[in-house]
């Protein structure tokens, strides 16, 4: 009966041995399964967190520059009402000095300097004169002096504006388009540009 029994026991620790060894594989399998499940999903989440930082970085990125653009824009509409304000005062103030040039002797002198320069390079040609209704009153007899007709302009806020008879030309020393011209010369000097 004792080889029984030592057979039996052989038979059981050969057993026990065998499940051990298969115990301790499956283990090992599982272990490794374990690893490479937990490394993907390492891997897996920190591509999440990687994409989400991009993201939330090109979003606050994308706010900075609206923010940005945002504040340049009201920097340029505060410079621009700023340099219309100032641009009004200068013309202002020199339409007052052309109100005071216009009572003058000098602004005779102005007048006829100009018909006199019209009549030389266009010699054979007729004008017409065209005067502010504010010149009315000196009575420049300016239609003896250079044989033209004379009429007067509300429009005009003083100077000339000579049209020769036959064409279609016609000088135009008004202060209005002067005041302007000068106005859009001041307004495109390095020290008023709004840089675009």
């Amino acid at each position: 009966m004792s080889i029984n029994n030592e057979k039996l026991n052989n038979f059981i620790s050969s057993i026990t041995d065998t499940a051990k060894r298969k115990a301790r594989e499956l283990n090992t399998e599982t272990e490794d399964l374990i690893n490479k499940e937990l490394e993907a999903f390492k891997s897996e989440e920190k591509i999440k967190y990687d994409n989400y930082l991009k993201t939330e970085k090109q979003n606050i990125s994308a706010e900075i520059t609206k923010s940005t653009a945002m504040l340049k824009l009201e920097k340029k509409r505060l410079l621009f009402e700023k340099r219309n304000a100032v641009t009004d005062n200068v013309f202002e103030k020199v339409r007052d000095n052309l109100d005071v040039f216009r009572k003058s002797d000098d602004y005779l002198n102005v007048l006829t300097g100009v018909i006199n320069r019209v009549k030389k390079r266009f010699p054979e040609n007729q004008i017409a004169i065209i005067l502010s209704s504010n010149d009315k009153g000196p009575g420049y007899d300016l239609e003896k002096a250079f044989n033209c007709s004379v009429e007067y302009d509300d429009k005009i806020s003083g100077g000339i504006l000579i049209k020769l008879a036959g064409t279609n030309i016609s000088v135009d020393y008004t202060f209005n388009s002067l005041i302007k011209d000068e106005k859009e010369k001041f307004l495109t000097t390095d020290e008023l540009k709004i840089p675009l």
